[in-house]
């Protein structure tokens, strides 16, 4: 049962046991969440640095100012790197996770190790209609944010049922 959620499939697979679980993006709304997060950070950095743009060295103004432009443009363009490399699925026995501009990272949640799942969302994501997915296991916890409040709250309900599947099946079974 692969993961049925209205989004943008990519062309990212991943097989596995001769299986393979097809990775979906985020909504593309989770962008201008995190555009508006950006612009706040940036925001409060311009209000700290104020005072050196007044002091009148022209070294310390360029000094301070270059390199904030340069965030100011990083942290526009980031959100849409990061969406561009996000990516996450699910089936029966695992959940996958690609994220990361710099860093790449892919991560595998056997189910059977879940402890905990459930929804969030702030005052923005409500505005937007979109929620997160909080997935705890032992020792880390995975978030899936930006997914419709509906995406959401079904796909913790498949994930739970799964496990509740996965827990009351043979119990020795090992996860390839």
């Amino acid at each position: 049962m692969l993961n049925k959620m209205n989004y943008n499939i990519i062309n990212t697979n991943i097989s596995y046991g001769g299986r393979v679980m097809v990775l979906e993006k985020l909504n593309k709304k989770v962008r201008t969440i995190w555009i508006i997060r950006n612009i706040l950070f940036s925001i409060l950095v311009f209000l700290v640095l104020i005072p050196t743009f007044f002091s009148g060295e022209v070294l310390v103004v360029v000094g301070v100012a270059i390199p904030v432009v340069i965030c100011i443009v990083l942290l526009l363009i980031w959100p849409f790197l990061k969406y561009n490399f996000y990516s996450f699925g699910y089936d029966e026995k695992r959940i996958a996770i690609n994220y990361g501009v710099i860093f790449r990272h892919r991560v595998i949640i056997p189910i059977r190790q879940i402890q905990d799942l459930h929804t969030y969302n702030g005052p923005i994501m409500s505005l937007l209609g979109l929620s997160g997915v909080i997935i705890s296991t032992a020792g880390s916890n995975f978030s899936i944010a930006g997914l419709q409040n509906d995406d959401a709250i079904s796909m913790v309900n498949n994930l739970e049922e799964l496990l509740n599947k996965r827990l009351d099946g043979d119990e020795h079974e090992e996860i390839q």
